[in-house]
């Protein structure tokens, strides 16, 4: 009876939440538990495997703020994904099949100087977009960062 209603309760507030944000828009970042943090990426467009575990918190940066938010994120099937990492995605990312990511990692997919004017057009020969992709089986440690084109 118990098991049951833990499920229900459940069941209702995993409703409220992805009603919530249906009506407010893609979250910057993921603070829930695993199954409904893939739910929500589900939800805004994100391309989501089986067996895919996302731990919070999780920061997305520079979604896109059209209907499929999270449209340039793609996980294969068995990819974790470690609390404190923060994900940018200007460009796609694509973590293939088992790709593990450490706590802390970050990945970016551009360089940009955080759209500061001066060093922007100062320093605008070094300024990229590339997309990401980390392949089959890799393991990310803890703290790494994951440049543009990589």
């Amino acid at each position: 009876m118990k098991k049951l209603i833990r499920k229900i309760i459940s069941t209702l507030y995993h409703n409220w939440v992805l009603t919530f944000y249906r009506l407010n828009g893609a979250p910057r970042m993921l603070r829930f538990e695993t199954s409904l943090n893939v739910k929500i990426l589900r939800l805004f467009g994100a391309q989501i495997g089986e067996n895919v575990t996302v731990n919070a918190p999780v920061v997305i940066s520079s979604v896109d703020q059209k209907e499929n938010r999270f449209k340039n994120l793609v996980f294969g099937n068995s990819v974790y994904i470690n609390g404190n990492c923060y994900l940018d995605l200007p460009e796609k990312i694509v973590l293939e099949d088992g790709v593990s990511l450490g706590p802390g990692v970050t990945i970016m997919t551009h360089n940009r100087y955080n759209y500061n004017e001066y060093l922007e057009k100062l320093m605008a020969h070094t300024c990229v977009r590339k997309p990401v992709r980390i392949g089959k089986g890799t393991g990310v440690k803890a703290h790494a960062l994951i440049g543009a084109g990589v």
